[in-house]
């Protein structure tokens, strides 16, 4: 079985029908996330929908790359990770009035704030089965089953997870969901803005698939919270993507989070890839969102972008664009 990528827009099969490959459509969204999967059955799940800065995109560009489900206006499969607005904030854009089958969140809905989710969802989105509320974590250890068409099986092997000190953004992002694929061989992993927390739990769950995966999306936009080295190690991808703009408001992907994942990419053709210069950083900091003194100089002030020429399977949606990955 065969894995293919490319930055050139793929016009996927007619939903519901499929051709027999799996699709998973990274869009680059700027500073926020959006993964739209079709199955091999024309099956579709939608992976958030959201951005803070739209970078190199726009909504017209998000708008093209989820062109198969708008013009089909049903999605089986919605998939809120978790109440940051860079990750559902751009729905009601991007898909306008829709028919959902189903809705899966973690934390509690009431934590989606973002009036134009709310506005969407109450009045352009119909929901013809209902909303999941979903916990995978030390107390609920077997993963949930969010997409089943007989021959790929997509599940949710962390939601809810708690960090070791509730409330703020570290404990929000702790409880994404983090979506695992399979089809036949392949494996692949959509993280969110899974912290290093959250890798601690799958990495010690009996209750967790294999793990090792031929692509990655990488964790919190490749942020020094997330991407342990024993969970880069442990899922050990051939390819990678991280969703971020080059904006210095976020300053994201930090380099030592990138060179950690390169470490383990398989080869291809030389590309550019960028990142913050992060010269001393430590691995899975929480500095950079709770930790951090009110009176301290913000990391984000002192980062110089820099790049660099590689040959690893990396793409990055601030340099080149949307992702499509087909497997078959």
């Amino acid at each position: 079985m065969a894995m293919t990528v490319t930055n050139e827009r793929v016009l996927l099969p007619k939903p519901g029908e499929g051709d027999g490959k799996l699709y998973v459509r990274c869009i680059n969204v700027g500073q926020g996330d959006c993964t739209l999967i079709m199955t091999p059955k024309g099956k579709t799940m939608l992976i958030d929908c959201g951005s803070s800065a739209w970078g190199t995109s726009n909504i017209k560009s998000l708008q093209k790359d989820l062109m198969e489900i708008r013009t089909a206006g049903y999605l089986d499969v919605l998939v809120l990770t978790h109440p940051d607005g860079d990750h559902y904030n751009k729905l009601q854009q991007a898909l306008g009035t829709f028919q959902i089958e189903r809705i899966y969140f973690s934390n509690e809905l009431s934590a989606y704030r973002a009036y134009s989710f709310r506005k969407w969802y109450c009045y352009k989105a119909t929901v013809t089965d209902k909303l999941y509320g979903i916990t995978v974590d030390a107390q609920n250890l077997t993963p949930k089953t969010l997409l089943d068409d007989g021959v790929s099986t997509l599940l949710a092997i962390a939601a809810n997870v708690r960090a070791g000190t509730p409330g703020g953004a570290y404990d929000i992002n702790t409880r994404s969901i983090v979506v695992h694929g399979e089809f036949g061989s392949h494996r692949f992993i959509v993280a969110a803005d899974a912290t290093c927390a959250t890798e601690k739990f799958i990495l010690g769950s009996k209750g967790s698939p294999i793990l090792q995966s031929g692509f990655v999306r990488v964790g919190h936009h490749g942020s020094v919270t997330s991407s342990s080295s024993a969970w880069v190690k442990k899922t050990n991808p051939d390819m990678a993507y991280i969703s971020s703009a080059q904006s210095k408001v976020y300053s994201l992907p930090r380099k030592s989070v990138v060179q950690r994942w390169l470490a383990q990419l398989a080869e291809g053709d030389d590309h550019t890839l960028g990142y913050w210069d992060d010269k001393d950083a430590k691995e899975c900091s929480i500095a950079v969102e709770d930790a951090m003194p009110a009176d301290a100089i913000s990391p984000e002030e002192v980062l110089q972008w820099d790049t660099t020429s590689s040959k690893k399977k990396m793409s990055e949606s601030c340099l080149q664009g949307t992702l499509t990955v087909t497997f078959e």
